[in-house]
């Protein structure tokens, strides 16, 4: 089963096992690349978009499969240490399946990158359609691509931010923020729950803006549950709409 971002298969023993992916494409140190970043940088972010979307959902990683259309040395050993770097930060470096192949017969003038994220979860622990109707919806970060991420990244949304609300109580769903940027996901958000969004006035962030490598998480939470998403992260924190019934 398909549910925005991730697929979702049940196995024999009951859990579902969670997919996730990404890929990159244009961006790195090679000549023609687009937005020219270190390599360890593009394996940074290429880890980062499907790892937030499995702990999104509250599932629990277990492998990462890179396919790097780069050659391994040098390139394709400077993406792996920034999977690797990101693995680190999540405190799954050492608990996680790794693996995947690297372009050797062929020279590659552009850099090119895929990687897929494999998890587990018990299917009632899944949180996905879980906003109700009241909820507030927050974006945490703002919505960035390019050489913007860069240039800031203190603005953005990270694995560190996550995993902070994920501590939260009162928060019932979280979404990373992709290509598709701020408006598209709210609407699947709210219609996933069987709910309307009704827009705040005057938000101040372009909500069709892509949101790159995730640069954003939408959050539906408890209106008593702002403050304390304020007090957990230095990111920005804009209100974009409250949940409604359809009726």
């Amino acid at each position: 089963m398909n549910n925005r971002d991730i697929s979702t298969l049940v196995l024999p023993s009951g859990k579902l096992l969670v997919i996730a992916c990404d890929s990159s494409g244009g961006i790195g140190p090679l000549e023609n690349d687009q937005v020219k970043v270190p390599a360890k940088v593009v394996g940074k972010f290429l880890l980062r978009v499907p790892l937030m979307e499995l702990l999104a959902v509250g599932a629990r990683p277990v492998g990462v499969i890179d396919t790097l259309s780069v050659p391994k040395d040098p390139i394709g050993y400077e993406m792996i240490k920034g999977i690797k770097a990101e693995l680190k930060e999540a405190d799954l470096e050492e608990k996680i399946l790794f693996n995947g192949s690297t372009e050797e017969n062929i020279a590659v003038k552009q850099t090119g990158a895929g990687l897929t994220i494999i998890g587990l979860i018990e299917p009632n622990k899944l949180r996905s359609g879980t906003t109700l109707a009241g909820d507030l919806l927050l974006a945490v970060g703002l919505p960035l691509y390019g050489a913007e991420v860069l240039e800031f990244e203190d603005k953005i949304a990270n694995l560190k931010t996550l995993r902070r609300l994920n501590c939260c109580t009162g928060i019932h769903e979280i979404i990373p923020v992709g290509s598709k940027g701020i408006l598209f996901e709210s609407e699947h958000l709210a219609s996933s729950s069987d709910l309307r969004l009704r827009m705040a006035n005057g938000c101040p962030v372009d909500l069709e803006k892509s949101a790159g490598p995730a640069t954003v998480l939408l959050v539906s939470l408890d209106a008593t549950a702002v403050e304390l998403v304020k007090k957990v992260t230095s990111k920005p924190v804009n209100i974009i709409g409250r949940f409604e019934n359809n009726n």
